[in-house]
């Protein structure tokens, strides 16, 4: 890299470094606050508790933020080498205005590579662990009442339905299941409800509950039980990635539901859906740069640095939006899933290179 790609990429991951940890500190602040008295209500209102949902939730908000903070951090960094006159000096030396966002491509890529690892691995992690942590605090709120709530998972396993009220201990306990058995045509053929699950030595066991069998004639009487073997397929992992929003769902659980049509309570599109985007989502932080090329150079010829900004923020926020309805398209089978997560990315990044190629002339 040359001297001057080095100076462009620092000015720029400079700015991008202090945009981000604005936005993430700003976005925590409120989140914070919306959800403190929840917290307050499970948790206590010690330091420790506020400081430990802090570090959960930031991964979450910083992996959002970060695209937006791309878009800030380049236009800030472009407009200031314009403002500095800078953008006219390397123009003079011959060097064409396009090379300038070009000069970005290795920190962006860095930018890009870590993007896929924080959504890939860490909010995956961290949002499954607030979600136990939140579960158990429920659970020692409300104790022996956590099986009486009405099921807030459903999902399926073989010809099964399963509806699971609280998903405890990383999966491996279950409250408040209800898991109706069916057969090959759907048909219910009895319904079994449990005060809770457990997992333990790669089996399950349905404790303290009664079953209810399906005849020709119609429902007989539920016969209870203490403790009942439950054979399923369905594994820990499986039903915390069920319970958890498939927008945290890492790539490898969605590759999971999507080759095992039979576990997921969404249809096979939807996983589909986010496994495309998750896959563009780290590529939007190059979009990013050559949405706001364009600004800065307006700002080189004409100025205006305050309206070629708003410009570049808007057109961002256009993309974020025009991105989010296409996966919403996606989710509901209206778009084949390959376009709802590419459609966006593709046709944004024309139009930035067109009106980066137009601003040259």
């Amino acid at each position: 890299m040359s001297t001057l790609g080095r100076y462009v990429s620092r000015t720029f991951l400079v700015h991008f470094v202090l945009c981000l940890i604005g936005f993430v500190g700003l976005s925590q602040v409120f989140d914070l606050l919306s959800n403190a008295e929840d917290l307050i209500r499970l948790h206590g209102d010690s330091p420790v508790v506020m400081l430990r949902y802090v570090m959960l939730r930031t991964p979450a908000l910083a992996a959002f933020i970060l695209p937006f903070a791309v878009l800030i951090g380049a236009l800030t960094a472009l407009s200031r080498l314009a403002r500095q006159n800078e953008v006219t000096a390397m123009k003079a030396a011959g060097m064409p205005f396009g090379r300038l966002p070009l000069m970005m491509i290795p920190a962006l890529l860095v930018i890009a590579a870590l993007h896929f690892l924080l959504s890939e691995q860490l909010v995956a992690r961290t949002m499954r662990a607030l979600y136990t942590w939140q579960m158990a605090g429920e659970v020692a709120r409300t104790g022996e009442a956590a099986q009486d709530r009405p099921a807030t998972v459903w999902l399926r396993a073989e010809n099964n339905v399963i509806g699971i009220a609280t998903v405890f201990d990383n999966g491996r306990t279950l409250y408040g299941v209800t898991i109706f058995e069916r057969d090959a045509q759907g048909r219910v053929l009895a319904e079994l409800n449990a005060r809770e699950a457990r997992y333990r030595d790669r089996e399950w066991t349905l404790v303290q509950g009664d079953r209810l069998e399906v005849t020709k004639s119609g429902a007989g009487t539920p016969v209870p039980f203490d403790r009942e073997p439950w054979a399923t397929g369905l594994t820990p992992n499986q039903i915390v990635a069920l319970a958890s929003p498939v927008e945290a769902l890492p790539l490898s659980d969605l590759n999971s539901l999507i080759g095992h049509p039979e576990l997921g309570h969404r249809p096979t599109y939807v996983y589909q859906t986010h496994w495309y985007h998750g896959i563009a989502a780290p590529l939007a932080s190059l979009l990013m740069v050559l949405l706001a090329a364009p600004a800065a150079q307006t700002v080189s010829r004409h100025g205006g640095i305050a309206l070629s900004a708003i410009a570049g923020i808007v057109v961002g926020f256009v993309f974020f939006l025009v991105d989010g309805l296409l996966v919403a398209l996606g989710e509901a089978g209206i778009l084949p899933p390959i376009l709802a997560g590419w459609t966006a990315l593709f046709t944004f990044g024309c139009l930035a290179g067109w009106a980066l190629i137009n601003a040259e002339r």
